[in-house]
């Protein structure tokens, strides 16, 4: 059993990280307050797996709506600064495209503070309200729902392994997968039969290959494609791409236990 109280102590320890490197940012601009931020609501989103779904039009969807967009400019910026250090790793001839995505981060973190009151009054709503929301959860909805999600990427896996959005959003369930298994108690996750391990290190290899893959196609678009630096990272997304490719052969295989694999077969 997922018991409310397990599930309010959880949401307020991420309420309260969430608010603080928020907070945080707005004061330093350091982008790794920023990425904080944006686990905690990461982890925020895989605890809200647990409720009941809920009209798009009540309070709890406004404010988290709200919460999505906040996110999503973080990510803009975050998304930057991933490309500028990239661009650091793999220097080029060409300084003015770096230059530019530093503009770019200026422009958008200024953008970003600017709505500091607003995004700090929604985060601390969010905290205050959302608390008892949370029912007891019994385990065969638990795992009801892991085994749902698991059949998901199977199929994902199964249909396309080459998609940079694809294997993208296979991320992202992945992480939410892992946050949910961190906050169960140790009775239900021991019944899941989850390779945590395995999940971890597959979705760590997919970022790494995302992100290189991400500024490959944009130095693309931008009419960047010779050079020793471009040759370098071509080459290194080649690489990371087989081992995401190798890592998620047989999928279905590796992420459970041998004797809890009936989920793949259907």
């Amino acid at each position: 059993m997922m018991k409310k109280g397990r599930q309010k102590k959880y949401f307020r320890a991420i309420g309260k990280s969430m608010l603080r490197h928020l907070r945080a940012f707005f004061e330093t601009k350091k982008p790794e307050e920023l990425h904080r931020f944006r686990v905690q609501v990461k982890k925020l989103n895989a605890l809200l797996l647990l409720l009941p779904e809920r009209s798009k039009e009540d309070d709890y969807a406004k404010h988290l709506k709200k919460l999505r967009s906040t996110y999503k400019h973080a990510g803009e910026i975050r998304k930057a600064h991933i490309n500028i250090g990239l661009l650091e790793q793999y220097p080029m001839d060409n300084p003015l495209f770096k230059h530019a995505l530093e503009n770019k981060v200026k422009r958008e973190t200024e953008q970003f503070c600017l709505k500091r009151n607003a995004g700090i009054k929604n985060v601390k709503w969010i905290c205050k309200t959302m608390a008892v929301a949370f029912p007891a959860v019994k385990d065969s909805v638990v795992l009801n729902l892991f085994q749902r999600r698991l059949k998901k990427l199977v199929r994902l896996f199964e249909k396309s392994r080459e998609s940079i959005e694809q294997l993208h959003n296979v991320r992202k369930e992945i992480k939410k997968l892992l946050y949910l298994n961190q906050m169960l108690p140790g009775s239900l996750a021991e019944k899941l039969h989850l390779n945590a391990e395995y999940l971890d290190q597959l979705q760590d290899t997919i970022g790494k290959w995302h992100d290189v893959e991400s500024v490959t196609e944009l130095l693309k678009r931008e009419g960047l494609t010779k050079g020793s630096a471009i040759t370098t990272l071509h080459r290194q997304r080649r690489k990371l791409h087989r081992a995401v490719l190798v890592s998620s052969e047989d999928f279905a295989k590796k992420v459970v236990s041998e004797d809890d694999q009936h989920f793949s077969r259907d």
